[in-house]
């Protein structure tokens, strides 16, 4: 930083007291502003927006902990949200948690230290890993998960009303071996979107065999694996309703690898109506979450001084996965499971 108010000083003539007022954010003359600018573009130089922040208090950084980097449902979020910010003049800084609660404390600490403004969360712990951001001043925002008992924001997803609005569509046309396939089962949308699915069965008076609600904690790996799983049952389901993006890719993985056709040997409704439900032949019934939405509305958030709950609906796209029941399908060949 020294040597850019040198840098500048010699250029523009100017005091380095003046220099460093501005490029600290406080007021110069207009005059002595737009010399300062010039010279700045003339010379190409790039000033360290974290140092001056180090001054002013404001860095314009928007911390942000998601579980993976490569989720598909994480990162259309931020890529919407990333075009916001940058029109605001702020920047993201992005870390994984790798669904591991030490790695997500540590994501938050080295953020704290980066100076962020905002910490913008898909938690994977009850919240308390966030409580010393908040503690220090700094505005958090939860994405996709209600934690009790924290001072935050939140932006949900009326995912459960969908699930039992699908989950309805396969028992109205004369599906009962209906299975769930859930992700982990400490997460909030897995137990709101779980309690869809027993809502349904609830409204046309049904009982659901335990045996057919599954929780995926490794959704895409064990949604592969337990999906196989069923069609070695006695009696195999007719339907199947998944519960994220990374599930309905399992188990789609494993029809496809069973040699079992969606929308006539099974019937499937999937999670989030990106690249895999326009891919599947037949076009898949999906929930689709308004991503888009979800980047504006933690947008408009960053603006309020709220511990605001905005709750988001979804999209119902009805493809043709979803079909009258029909004879109980039998694998058509085996397949080992993903280890």
């Amino acid at each position: 930083m020294a040597s850019i108010i040198k840098t500048l000083a010699a250029q523009t003539g100017l005091s380095t007291f003046t220099i460093s007022r501005y490029l600290n954010g406080y007021g110069v003359k207009s005059v002595n502003k737009a010399i300062i600018d010039r010279a700045i573009a003339d010379c190409k130089l790039q000033l360290n927006g974290v140092a001056r922040g180090l001054k002013t208090g404001k860095t314009n950084l928007v911390g942000v902990v998601i579980p993976r980097i490569d989720d598909i449902f994480a990162t259309t979020i931020l890529a919407t949200l990333s075009n916001l910010l940058l029109a605001r003049n702020m920047v993201m800084l992005i870390l994984e948690s790798k669904f591991d609660t030490k790695q997500e404390l540590a994501a938050v600490k080295i953020l704290l230290q980066k100076k962020v403004e905002f910490l913008v969360a898909i938690p994977i712990s009850d919240g308390t890993n966030y409580r010393c951001a908040i503690e220090s001043g700094v505005r958090v925002i939860f994405v996709d998960q209600f934690v009790q008992d924290i001072a935050a924001a939140s932006v949900l997803v009326n995912s459960r009303n969908a699930v039992r609005l699908v989950t309805d569509q396969m028992l109205s046309i004369g599906h009962r071996e209906v299975v769930f396939l859930g992700g982990d089962p400490a997460w909030f949308t897995t137990t709101q979107r779980r309690k869809g699915f027993e809502e349904a069965f609830a409204a046309h008076g049904l009982p659901i065999p335990k045996e057919n609600i599954i929780y995926n904690p490794d959704p895409t790996s064990d949604g592969y694996n337990n999906t196989l799983s069923l069609f070695k049952r006695d009696r195999p389901p007719t339907g199947i309703v998944t519960a994220s993006y990374h599930t309905t890719l399992g188990a789609v993985m494993a029809l496809n690898t069973l040699s079992l056709d969606i929308g006539k040997d099974i019937s499937l409704s999937g999670f989030d109506n990106i690249e895999l439900a326009r891919i599947v032949k037949p076009e898949l019934t999906t929930i689709e979450q308004p991503m888009d939405e979800i980047a504006r509305t933690v947008n408009e958030l960053l603006d309020k001084n709220s511990d605001e709950c905005v709750v988001l609906e979804p999209t119902i796209h009805r493809g043709r996965s979803v079909v009258p029941v029909c004879v109980p399908p039998r694998s058509k060949k085996q397949a080992d499971p993903i280890k």
